[in-house]
């Protein structure tokens, strides 16, 4: 895919870089070279983003405008390994989430330990995930957290943001094994 390409995904689509089923992405998406704001549009409704690992630089890894969408086992702003960032680290960004989420009822993690999210950022004081839209829920995601549940990534920014437009947003659910916060 060339450089600067946009992606029509059609509603109802499951994309599944997780080749080998180990809830781990084995497929990587960058914008190396800035030239788009975020690296997936989602737009459609009804689709499955699992097992891709997102690393970028000056942009956002995934903009989710549709509806009813789910992202499941996905690293997004860190390596490969989901233990460190991902991308080169930019101390002037100030305004890149990872996600930007400003459509209703999409889902950010699953129950199943195995489809657990990785989120960091690559500069100071950034939101790793800014919600403007509303029913979304956000679940066994790690933010700011490696994927051993151990590790740091990054230590400054707002965590997840929900703005004054958001509405009915559900973060993590009641069980240890769902925790939404690292």
């Amino acid at each position: 895919i060339d450089v600067g390409t946009t992606l029509s995904v059609p509603s109802q689509t499951v994309i599944d870089g997780d080749i080998n089923k180990d809830g781990k992405p084995d497929i990587t998406l960058t914008n190396q070279f800035e030239m788009a704001s975020t690296i997936l549009s989602l737009d459609e409704d009804n689709t499955v983003i699992n097992g891709i690992n997102f690393q970028s630089s000056e942009t956002s890894c995934l903009f989710i405008g549709g509806n009813n969408n789910k992202v499941t086992a996905c690293f997004l702003g860190t390596d490969t390994s989901g233990l460190s960032l991902g991308g080169i680290t930019n101390s002037s960004i100030t305004d890149y989430p990872s996600i930007i989420i400003s459509g209703n009822n999409n889902q950010i993690g699953d129950t199943i330990t195995k489809a657990k999210n990785i989120i960091a950022t690559t500069g100071p004081d950034l939101t790793s995930v800014r919600i403007t839209g509303d029913s979304n829920t956000i679940l066994n995601t790690y933010i700011g957290m490696g994927y051993d549940g151990v590790t740091k990534i990054n230590s400054s920014g707002h965590g997840i943001l929900l703005t004054d437009s958001a509405s009915e947003n559900n973060i993590g659910d009641n069980r240890s094994s769902s925790r939404s916060f690292g």
